[in-house]
């Protein structure tokens, strides 16, 4: 990874926002395309969060939440991997 691709990541890890926005300025590439797909798939620990605080009193479980969500951001990347070939 580059340093700016290290810094959307590491930031895209913990917030969506802040990780799309660190993505300003880098090429199109098909790596950047997966590593957005990845943070947008993902959602930032930040959403995960903020997604359990509300549920706590609501009697729904969130179990396997941040599992489910980290496959959702891995699949999205390696779709968009795969389909760069037709977009770029």
């Amino acid at each position: 990874l580059s340093p700016g691709q290290a810094r959307a990541f590491l930031t895209g890890l913990l917030e969506i926002g802040s990780g799309i926005g660190a993505m300003a300025g880098l090429r199109c590439t098909g790596g950047n395309l997966a590593l957005c797909a990845f943070i947008l798939g993902w959602g930032g620990l930040s959403v995960q969060l903020q997604t359990r605080a509300v549920l706590a009193d609501s009697g729904l479980e969130c179990k396997g939440l941040m599992a489910c969500k980290l496959l959702h951001g891995i699949l999205s990347a390696l779709l968009a991997a795969g389909l760069r070939a037709f977009f770029l």
